[in-house]
């Protein structure tokens, strides 16, 4: 079970529940709220508190999942080197120290490329925090441009590999969707840019709701170019034009936002949302007269408030 959705005179009385059937502690848990407690008015309206809570997953499961082919190979390459080793020791019953040695050496070990691929997994997923750091940062008043990458010295990427790559990826989750499909890929300096082309209906499901499934793939390809890569790569996974509309949808919410925080003079408070999308919001009212942007909360919870600049 790797999440249960349970309700309860208040969020944490729910949450408590959630976590007792998971059996879990609050650590390893992600919460969503689906819906506040409310008292009603004069009991009629009661409304108890409903909430999601999913186990975290681990970023090295998945990718064991996804590599499983490769160790499975290698596991039959060793398999067979086993085999042929012990053919050789039933044909020839006497092996110097040496002999021994260097035939253990060519053995190829699953578990050693499992744990190699942990670590290197865990090199890419620092690589990937310093990247997302500057992101996270939404507060500062001098927001730093995404695209913005330090030229310390040029570098070549193969491009052809990250194609291969790509396209084999995508090409393994919607196989069994039945979906059919274009990719176009391109490179801009260290930014590798996966489109998915198709019917906008069929494709919906690759993006998911606001765009978590598309991010999700994104994230996966990200760790998976990377470690065939000598240098940092940034991926961005697209979907028929998806998310440039999300960035008008949400450039229009910010300024429908602001003037109703004019007009009611009062702080606006907007949903959720990641910090990519958080940017874009500060971005777009950074120069709007009479408002100011902050972000409160925790993710995955953190939310935008728009308030009023206040005159002395």
């Amino acid at each position: 079970m790797n999440y249960v959705i349970t309700t309860g005179r208040s969020v944490d009385e729910a949450v408590e529940d959630a976590l007792k059937k998971l059996k879990l502690s609050k650590d390893e848990v992600s919460i969503e709220v689906l819906q506040e407690a409310s008292k009603g008015f004069l009991g009629f309206g009661q409304k108890d508190a409903a909430v999601k809570v999913s186990k975290k997953e681990d970023t090295q499961d998945i990718l064991k999942e996804i590599f499983s082919e490769e160790f499975e190979s290698e596991k039959s390459k060793s398999s067979k080197i086993e085999n042929k080793t012990r053919n050789k020791e039933k044909s020839e019953p006497k092996f110097s120290k040496s002999e021994k040695s260097s035939s253990e050496d060519i053995k190829p070990s699953a578990t050693e490329n499992i744990e190699e691929t942990k670590k290197e997994v865990e090199e890419v997923k620092k690589v990937k925090l310093e990247e997302t750091s500057q992101t996270f940062n939404d507060e500062n008043e001098d927001l730093k441009d995404e695209d913005t990458v330090e030229e310390e010295k040029e570098v070549t990427f193969d491009i052809e590999k990250f194609t291969e790559i790509s396209n084999e990826f995508i090409y393994k989750i919607l196989k069994p969707l039945e979906i059919k499909y274009s990719t176009e890929i391109s490179m801009d300096k260290n930014v590798l840019n996966v489109n998915i082309l198709g019917n906008e209906k069929d494709l919906g499901i690759v993006i998911g709701k606001r765009g978590t499934t598309l991010d999700s793939i994104q994230y996966i390809l990200s760790l998976i170019i990377n470690k065939h890569s000598e240098s940092f790569v940034r991926v961005i996974v697209d979907s028929s034009g998806y998310r440039e509309k999300r960035k008008k949808t949400l450039i229009n919410l910010a300024e429908k936002t602001a003037n109703r925080a004019l007009r009611t003079g009062r702080a606006a408070r907007l949903e959720p949302m990641n910090a990519h999308e958080r940017k874009i919001i500060h971005e777009a009212l950074k120069d709007f007269d009479g408002v100011f942007t902050h972000s409160e909360g925790q993710e995955p919870n953190r939310r935008i408030v728009v308030q009023i600049k206040k005159e002395y």
